[in-house]
């Protein structure tokens, strides 16, 4: 979009307290190019998503279910575990896990895949910013060996 299309008229009311009253009319297509309500929800199940699977993937004994999802508030309220996380959402290990997340999520929130809205196939290129999240080395998620009890 180039520049915003809307309408407006000036509004005069008996008794009003201003001199006028501007009325603005957007069309349909304007409100849903600045609607950010997918993207945000796109976002925010991606990264949960994503944070579900880091968990399985960085403890593997952790069964799913309550377990898991006490390892992922765990992640979320330790800085370092965090940390570790955000590096290898943001490194390209597991890169097809991490597709196969934004693929299935773009498609639970925008009803067509990336390809019906002329994206690429690809998932989007991952960035090493904002620095102050990311450690230098991301460690290498591999599997902990299993305990025979």
């Amino acid at each position: 979009m180039r520049f915003t299309n809307f309408q407006f008229k000036y509004v005069k009311g008996a008794n009003d307290k201003w001199a006028y009253t501007v009325d603005f009319e957007f069309s349909q297509e304007t409100l849903d190019y600045f609607d950010e309500r997918y993207t945000a929800m796109f976002t925010q199940r991606f990264y949960s998503d994503l944070l579900w699977r880091y968990a399985g993937l960085a403890f593997p004994n952790c069964a799913v279910g309550r377990d898991r999802v006490n390892k992922v508030e765990d992640i979320k309220s330790d800085r370092n575990l965090y940390e570790d996380y955000l590096a290898w959402a943001n490194s390209p290990q597991n890169k097809a896990l991490k597709e196969e997340v934004y693929r299935e999520n773009f498609f639970r929130v925008f009803g067509k895949t990336p390809e019906e809205f002329g994206l690429t196939s690809n998932a989007p290129t991952v960035t090493r910013e904002p620095k102050e999240f990311i450690v230098k080395n991301p460690p290498t998620v591999t599997p902990e060996p299993e305990k025979i009890i």
